[in-house]
């Protein structure tokens, strides 16, 4: 596999005004994987580093329509930081489509500055999520400031637009089947879980609904376009830096162009426990409101959003937080489920409160 694509790192490594630690050397060090990639640490000269993210070519096109997706609007925002710098994401220094080549993208490698530590037995605290969603709100802002249309300019490897509210399931059909079918047998061993609230999750895993979450805009809401959303905004995602701030929001294949308030969803559907996600959402809600308000003269898209109009968006994104959640819930290993038994339960008790609170809507 290094001789596939080692003379492309190379060379995008020496685009980028980079040096290797030793010449035509290239030292990779795996430090990770996501779902179409593998993540590795380079060595540069004078003790430097860059982060390479690979995506190896192969027969399921989802794998290169993800790395593409990411490698644009890396590519987009790379250009927009020549204007400002609201964006909170690794700074981008190259890479190549994955379509007759192998898929590669060179991005900071911001390991030194990281202090993540989530726990799902403790969760992100009021303060935090009210970080992330500053930082969520300048990023959306970004997008809606812009004519640069996401949503069509990107085409994938078998013609049908992903960035679309139309469903991209051509091609992808497969994959996400099999994902329905491998979570569906696991849905009724998750503790906690009513007879209607297992129904409800077998309803919405079914890949039409799935979309339909991410891009679905309530009734009478024409004066809020739909903007850049993240769609796995997994605590993983969220760098957090020594002091607490947020340093990066990473991972960003799976983005589309939809409900405002889905990845705030996601944070505090999944990353904060039930009592203070009861707690703090009028607060994040209105810290949302806020943030866009101060920012919406700079938009060139409509973007009238108001209190009542974003708890209306947020409990429609609920959904899709709970399918998240339980995805992630029915992929736990046995090794997790023996090294980890307090964080298991409680991701299942964060779940079985997020459904009561949903179906109650």
């Amino acid at each position: 596999m290094l001789e596939t694509y080692r003379d492309d790192v190379i060379r995008l490594i020496a685009a980028a005004g980079f040096e290797l630690a030793a010449p035509n050397l290239l030292e990779l060090k795996k430090i990770g994987a996501g779902c179409v990639s593998s993540i590795f640490r380079v060595k540069l000269k004078n003790d430097g580093t860059i982060v390479v993210k690979i995506t190896e070519k192969d027969d399921l096109l989802i794998r290169c329509d993800l790395h593409n997706r990411e490698l644009e609007l890396y590519q987009w925002i790379s250009e927009l930081r020549n204007e400002k710098d609201e964006v909170k994401c690794p700074n981008f220094y190259g890479g190549q489509g994955c379509n007759e080549e192998m898929g590669i993208i060179l991005m900071e490698d911001l390991s030194p500055r990281i202090s993540n530590s989530f726990s799902f037995t403790t969760g992100f605290c009021a303060d935090g999520v009210l970080k992330i969603v500053r930082e969520l709100a300048a990023i959306q802002s970004t997008y809606l400031s812009t004519l640069h249309d996401l949503e069509n300019s990107f085409s994938s490897t078998y013609g049908a637009p992903m960035i679309s509210h139309e469903l991209p399931l051509e091609g992808m059909r497969f994959d996400f089947t099999s994902f329905e079918l491998n979570c569906l047998p696991k849905i009724e061993q998750i503790d906690g879980l009513t007879s209607e609230m297992q129904s409800k999750l077998r309803e919405w895993i079914v890949p039409v609904p799935l979309f339909k979450m991410q891009t679905e805009m309530p009734t009478k809401t024409i004066d809020v376009s739909p903007t850049l959303i993240h769609c796995d905004l997994w605590p993983e995602n969220i760098m957090f830096d020594r002091s607490e701030n947020v340093l990066s929001i990473i991972d960003w294949q799976c983005f589309k162009i939809g409900n405002p308030l889905l990845d705030i969803a996601s944070v505090l559907g999944i990353g904060m426990q039930p009592a203070d996600r009861r707690a703090c959402t009028d607060a994040v809600v209105k810290c949302y409101v806020k943030e866009m308000d101060k920012r919406k003269g700079d938009f060139k898209r409509p973007f009238e959003i108001n209190i009542g109009k974003a708890h209306r968006f947020l409990a429609l994104s609920l959904r899709y937080a709970c399918v998240q959640l339980m995805a992630a819930i029915v992929t736990l290993t046995d090794e997790d489920l023996v090294e980890h038994p307090a964080e298991c339960q409680a991701m299942a008790e964060r779940l079985a409160e997020l459904m009561k609170d949903v179906m109650k809507k």
